[in-house]
């Protein structure tokens, strides 16, 4: 058997592997190429000629398959961490919040949280809030019936 049949064939299986263990489209670009180089190696045509057409055919492949692909992996779509997470979720209000005498909480997601009015009104224990932003460690509130 060719040493280059052995050598694109161990290409390809790696190639398959790798891909089938992440998610990222990482050797996909690449099959196409490896395929086209082996079934040339079994033809037994020259090694460079392999080689072009692998190099040849992973390019043309990688760009269009990334063109094609690109709205759906760069979406514009922002996932929040973390505390950022909380941002629009409502909670409710477990201590009266009155910013003048810096006091306040909100329980939200089973945590407690330190909480500010936004608008600088008291909001009255047991109220349902949304949260507008995070300053710090606080959570900058407001009653959920005004941020429809």
């Amino acid at each position: 058997m060719n040493t280059y049949v052995i050598f694109w064939a161990a290409a390809l299986v790696f190639a398959i592997i790798a891909e089938a263990g992440t998610a990222a489209l990482v050797s996909v670009w690449f099959m196409p190429g490896i395929a086209a180089a082996l079934i040339l190696a079994i033809l037994e045509v020259a090694p460079w000629i392999q080689l072009v057409v692998f190099l040849a055919l992973s390019a043309i492949c990688f760009f269009l398959g990334f063109k094609f692909f690109r709205k759906r992996m760069f979406k514009n779509s922002k996932t929040r961490m973390n505390a950022d997470g909380l941002i629009g979720e409502l909670g409710v209000v477990t201590e009266e919040i009155d910013n003048l005498a810096e006091t306040g909480s909100v329980k939200i997601q089973h945590q407690i949280w330190s909480a500010r009015s936004a608008n600088e009104e008291k909001i009255p224990a047991g109220s349902v809030v949304r949260i507008e932003e995070i300053s710090g460690v606080k959570l900058i509130c407001k009653p959920a019936k005004e941020t429809k």
